[in-house]
């Protein structure tokens, strides 16, 4: 059986010799309707995307009942306007937001 480690290797070592790519995007649909945890309701999940190898801009999305969260991640150093990428991201999402909604 392939333990934790030997797959981390794995990863890393693909990942660090990958030139074809330095964006990474997931996007998981959660659960429509709201989870408890110890009886307390989780009001909001935000996902969390982490940047290995080549890849210097993560984005990750997850909606969440009724919610729809994205996240971008990036390392400033090797990509300093990804600001610029989020607040894009941003403008395009109000103006899908804004358009009629066909049901």
């Amino acid at each position: 059986m392939v333990g934790g480690r030997t797959v981390r290797w794995i990863a890393l070592t693909l990942l660090s010799r990958q030139r074809m790519m330095n964006t990474y995007v997931a996007d998981v649909p959660g659960p429509p309707v709201p989870l408890y945890l110890f009886g307390a309701a989780v009001r909001e999940i935000i996902p969390i995307v982490a940047l290995m190898g080549n890849i210097s801009v993560g984005a990750g999305a997850f909606s969440y009942a009724g919610q729809f969260t994205i996240t971008v991640v990036g390392d400033g150093a090797v990509c300093p306007e990804v600001d610029v990428v989020a607040r894009g991201m941003e403008q395009t999402l109000r103006l899908l937001e804004a358009l009629p909604h066909r049901d």
